[in-house]
């Protein structure tokens, strides 16, 4: 009966133990997830602030003023820049 006891009771916790080494497997993925995806936005944001070609704007905005100045505001630029193509 005793070694039954101590069995279940080693079993019981090698589990706690799994799940404790879970979580910090869990916090370490987390962890490194977001930092991934926070450098992963600030890459997009270079690219879609400093690295777009007035010409790739110009055909993305394609004459809508709201997302010309969504632009400008998520790029912390002057929304009185003019990016929208005017030529008809």
């Amino acid at each position: 009966m005793k070694q039954i006891l101590l069995a279940q009771l080693i079993l019981l916790l090698i589990t706690l133990a799994g799940c404790a080494q879970w979580n910090a497997v869990k916090v370490g993925v987390a962890a490194t997830t977001e930092k991934a995806a926070d450098e992963s936005l600030q890459v997009i944001l270079w690219q879609f602030c400093k690295a777009a070609s007035i010409g790739s704007i110009e055909r993305w905005v394609d004459g809508d003023q709201e997302l010309a100045d969504a632009r400008m505001t998520v790029c912390g630029k002057d929304k009185q820049a003019n990016v929208v193509n005017t030529d008809d």
